[in-house]
């Protein structure tokens, strides 16, 4: 009301001078910086008849009178005209507990050409960083396959119950929430873990700034949960033709994945790349790794596997090129040029399209 008030009063002082000014949106808000952070705050001005108000200003009140505000290094104004409006911008370059409300109210001011003004005050409300709780989830964990973990959001510096108390605390997987709770003792909790399950874990937590604005306080650390490695499946046997292409699928499963392929031969192995008719698929890190031989020829006969780097186990697989066109695919009898053949099992399916 007393704002209401101030306004009206001045509008009419301009008003009477006959060269009004007045203040166009977006009005300066009611900002909660944090201590330690930047800050602006911006006013525009309008002149009446074209012409650009006298002055405009920032002023602070300090008791019951409005004072001007000296430029610093921390804090500092700036102006802008354009026409016959005037932009004025408040910067505080690192916010202290000083610019808080408790020391006294901002306003901007518009002066016309004449008497009068044009004044909106508004309200900095500090919140110092000490008062921010700082979190991270505990512990760091290697499981294996079906196991359950419990996760939990710790907290490392306690936060102001009365200036910052906490709203909810949100999980977050890879930097996208999983869970949300209010209660921050409650943990998370993942039961029959597999591979997917497999990550970097946080919380981020959202606090009342004043008690009043909703603030996230994003996680600066992580904890890891590791998936063992395991192989389902020992060995696989596959049959090809000339010119068929193979897809071979690594049963490995487990988080991190990083499979390495090999064709293994009497005495050696070597390390297959990607390059050439040899493809290698692999869609995410818990993915399973697909090896595609294309057109394949006699010499791609032998034994391939795949194992995960730093971890015990492997699949075999024995592929064994035949030279024929005519394949028996279950009780039936199919002769083709190009097929898809995909092996995934101990035992082997086709998959096969004719062209």
């Amino acid at each position: 009301m007393a704002i209401f008030f101030l306004l009206c009063t001045t509008i009419l002082l301009s008003s009477l001078s006959g060269k009004a000014v007045r203040l166009l949106e977006p009005y300066p808000s009611n900002p909660f910086p944090i201590a330690g952070s930047e800050l602006s705050s911006t006013c525009v001005f309008e002149g009446d008849n074209g012409n650009p108000p006298e002055r405009v200003k920032f002023q602070r009140k300090s008791g019951p009178f409005w004072s001007d505000i000296p430029d610093s290094d921390r804090v500092y104004q700036t102006n802008k005209t354009s026409g016959d409006k005037v932009t004025v911008t408040l910067n505080f370059k690192n916010v202290t507990v000083q610019d808080d409300l408790q020391f006294g109210r901002y306003s901007c001011v518009g002066f016309p050409q004449g008497v009068g003004l044009y004044r909106i005050g508004f309200a900095i409300r500090v919140t110092p960083r000490e008062d921010l709780p700082v979190a991270r989830v505990i512990p760091n964990m290697t499981v294996s396959y079906g196991d359950t973990a419990r996760l939990y959001c710790n907290l490392t510096h306690k936060n102001n119950e009365t200036t910052t108390p906490i709203e909810k605390v949100t999980f977050l997987k890879n930097g996208r929430p999983v869970r949300q709770t209010n209660d921050i003792m409650q943990p998370y909790i993942l039961a029959d873990i597999e591979s997917r399950d497999g990550g970097n874990y946080g919380c981020l937590i959202t606090v009342f700034l004043r008690t009043f604005q909703p603030y996230n306080i994003t996680p600066t650390s992580t904890a890891y949960l590791h998936v063992r490695i395991r192989f389902p499946f020992k060995e696989s046997k596959v049959v090809a033709d000339v010119g068929d292409s193979v897809s071979l699928v690594c049963s490995a499963q487990g988080f991190p994945l990083n499979v390495i392929w090999k064709k293994n031969q009497a005495g050696s192995s070597a390390v297959i790349k990607p390059g050439g008719r040899f493809i290698l698929k692999e869609l995410c890190r818990y993915c399973q790794s697909v090896l595609v031989i294309q057109n394949v020829t006699a010499a791609d006969s032998g034994d391939y596997s795949c194992s995960a780097f730093g971890h015990p186990g492997q699949h075999i697989f024995l592929v064994k090129v035949r030279s024929n066109s005519t394949v028996l695919i279950g009780v039936a009898t199919a002769t083709t040029t190009t097929r898809y053949v995909t092996a995934i099992f101990p035992a082997f399916f086709w998959i096969w399209w004719p062209f």
